[in-house]
């Protein structure tokens, strides 16, 4: 879809291509150190770190006219992928947290947001990023429930709190079944 979008050469092609395999092999070596216990989280990108390197590199590879208009691919491709990623979230909790049509809408906006800004993240935030995935997924979980707090009620947030309790746990007795804390 990008090579039609972008209008890429077979060059072009073949480059990204080249760019694209070369970043999963590492991200690849990364992961299997950090699971074996070579090195830490702290010691690898983070993947919105590795995606943003990734996607620095490819745009190098394409010239001005093909950069605008990937700038513009990737906007529709994060919307998309933010609507799914908070349709998915939403549906996994409004029947838990028994949310009107009204906190629906609004719940979907918060996570819509929220998706958007993992992502697509600011420069900013990726040099705060916890390496950690249990960190991230709690600083994560912390920023949303600050935000649905003028959305749900306090017994809402309380069974919201105690999903991301649950998720959190799971998370990490994966992560402790692939050898990392």
């Amino acid at each position: 879809r990008a090579r039609e979008r972008l209008n890429l050469s077979q060059e072009q092609e073949q480059a990204v291509r080249g760019i694209v395999n070369k970043s999963l092999q590492e991200g690849r070596e990364n992961l299997q150190k950090v699971l074996s216990g070579q090195v830490s989280f702290e010691d690898v990108p983070t993947q919105m770190q590795w995606a943003k390197s990734l996607e620095q590199q490819i745009l190098s590879a394409l010239t001005p006219e093909q950069q605008t208009a990937y700038q513009s691919y990737k906007r529709e491709d994060v919307a998309a992928n933010a609507r799914l990623v908070a349709n998915g979230e939403l549906l996994s909790v409004q029947n838990s947290l028994g949310l009107s049509q009204e906190q629906q809408d609004q719940v979907f906006a918060v996570l819509y947001n929220q998706a958007v800004n993992q992502l697509d993240p600011d420069p900013n935030t990726l040099a705060t990023q916890p390496h950690n995935p249990v960190s991230a997924a709690e600083l994560q979980g912390k920023q949303k429930l600050e935000i649905l707090q003028g959305v749900l009620t306090t017994s809402q947030l309380e069974t919201y709190r105690q999903l991301q309790d649950s998720y959190l746990i799971m998370l990490r007795g994966t992560l402790g079944q692939l050898g990392t804390k």
